[in-house]
């Protein structure tokens, strides 16, 4: 048999199924009766059969106290991942380069690095 990890503060709606071995990022949410057989990502929010990325945790964010800026740069890193077309590697070269330090950039860019089972794409994907 298999566990899944999930980091601390991610919300996970009710009847979720998640996939063994998945990993669930910081500050996350999940949505209700999602099914969930990718890593999906730090502070983004996933719903749906399959489920997808559909955006920033915005709303968690700020409640977890996050700094405006830092929001910033995370909303920045989304549309490296999400939007920009790169390759994971790529996306992660580019936000190493343009983003600032930060705790949670940084945890966001390790998550990235040791995703096993490939992150979670969006709908637009």
């Amino acid at each position: 048999a298999g566990h899944a990890i999930v980091e601390d503060r991610v919300v996970i709606g009710g009847l979720a199924g998640i996939h063994q071995f998945v990993k669930i990022g910081r500050n996350a949410m999940v949505g209700g009766m999602a099914k969930v057989v990718q890593d999906i990502p730090p502070y983004v929010i996933a719903d749906g059969q399959p489920a997808r990325v559909i955006g920033l945790n915005s709303v968690g964010l700020s409640r977890a106290g996050i700094s405006e800026e830092v929001r910033r740069d995370l909303k920045q890193a989304f549309r490296i991942i999400y939007r920009s077309g790169f390759s994971l590697s790529k996306a992660i070269e580019e936000m190493e380069m343009q983003l600032d330090s930060s705790v949670e950039i940084e945890n966001l860019l390790r998550f990235l690095r040791n995703a096993d089972r490939g992150i979670m794409r969006t709908r637009r994907d």
